[in-house]
């Protein structure tokens, strides 16, 4: 755990979050955790920005989930923005070896497949989205625990 000079590192309930699991919070950041929320082992938060997790979350093992490039990159001498938040909704379930990048945002109901590298806003709830890059698979999906 490393909470940064004007970090916070917010619980808005009940929580677990399993051993081997890393949380970072730089310079200002935020990671907030919903009610309900379950991470399995060997997972990695960091936020340069924010990490904002709805009710009901259920994560598995290896998750990456990071808001920062972590170093400026130019393309043709422009500056490509390098940080984002990641704002995950209510009842999503990040299946494991998943990677969430700067800018992602996944919508309530949700499932993301395993192993997928998700780069981009999931708008439509209940989706299910896999791959690398993640890209949707299915509409209409449910889960439960």
């Amino acid at each position: 755990l490393y909470v940064d000079d004007g970090a916070s590192i917010i619980f808005n309930g009940f929580a677990i979050i399993a051993e081997g699991t890393s949380i970072r919070a730089d310079y200002l950041s935020v990671i907030e955790f919903g009610d309900n929320f379950y991470c399995n082992k060997n997972c990695y938060f960091r936020s340069s920005n924010r990490i904002k997790f709805g009710d009901n979350n259920l994560l598995g093992w290896n998750i990456t989930m990071n808001t920062t490039d972590g170093h400026s990159v130019y393309i043709n001498g422009v500056l490509k923005q390098n940080s984002g938040p990641i704002l995950i909704g209510d009842n999503v379930w990040v299946s494991s070896f998943c990677v969430l990048g700067k800018g992602v945002e996944i919508a309530d109901g949700c499932v993301i497949s395993q192993g997928s590298i998700v780069t981009k806003k999931i708008s439509s709830c209940h989706t299910l989205v896999g791959g690398v890059p993640a890209k949707v698979i299915s509409y209409n999906v449910d889960w439960k625990r």
